[in-house]
């Protein structure tokens, strides 16, 4: 069967949060939320369905990318720090803008954070102190990119956190436009975006 199903042959161990779910905290006292962890993860491509997504928000809240199943997706993996997700940033903003009164949604994972070889070099406070000042980053970018919507995540550990590695991410700006049933319609459309998005609205 073509797309990346949850539920296929390969191994899937799926924990489902909400915002009422318990918050956990790793070795240093960093919350998270209960992970998705995808057997056997892979680049994916048009017509794939997209794994699950628990990631903790600003609010503290776990957001979860199945709450927003029956809308047209924007799904955008971006850093505080990188220029060029900044500069998707405003185009997405325009967009959702545009369309948000039409089934649009934006769901954004940060990959602002601490690596996990970093994390291994520091002291448990330089780690948590390091981890504040990226968390700050991130909200702030938020605001500063005028990036309304409600379902922002970041697991505050770069390139190692287990929602990037679920989706192979190697390369930010990554931009998904997902369909009403969660299939990939197109990646990183760039000045495409509008017109992509028209297409399933």
């Amino acid at each position: 069967m073509k797309g990346y199903l949850l539920f296929s042959a390969l191994f899937v161990f799926i924990i489902s949060c909400n915002k009422n779910d318990v918050l956990k905290n790793d070795k240093k006292g960093i919350q998270k939320c209960p992970e998705i962890i995808v057997g056997s993860p892979k680049r994916l491509g048009k017509g794939d369905t997209v794994p699950e997504i628990s990631i903790l928000g600003p609010d503290q809240e776990c957001k979860a990318l199945s709450s927003l199943k029956g809308k047209v997706v924007i799904l955008s993996f971006w850093a505080s720090w990188s220029a060029p997700c900044r500069r998707t940033n405003t185009d997405i903003a325009e967009v959702y803008n545009r369309y948000k009164e039409q089934d649009l949604e934006v769901f954004s994972v940060s990959l602002d954070g601490v690596d996990d070889r970093k994390k291994e070099m520091m002291a448990d406070e330089e780690y948590i102190s390091e981890i504040s000042r990226a968390k700050k980053s991130w909200i702030q970018a938020i605001a500063d990119d005028s990036l309304t919507w409600t379902n922002h995540g970041c697991e505050l550990q770069k390139w190692d956190g287990q929602t990037p590695k679920n989706y192979a991410i190697n390369s930010i700006p990554k931009v998904y436009i997902l369909s009403r049933d969660g299939v990939i319609n197109a990646i990183d459309p760039g000045h495409l975006l509008e017109q992509e998005i028209v297409k399933l609205l």
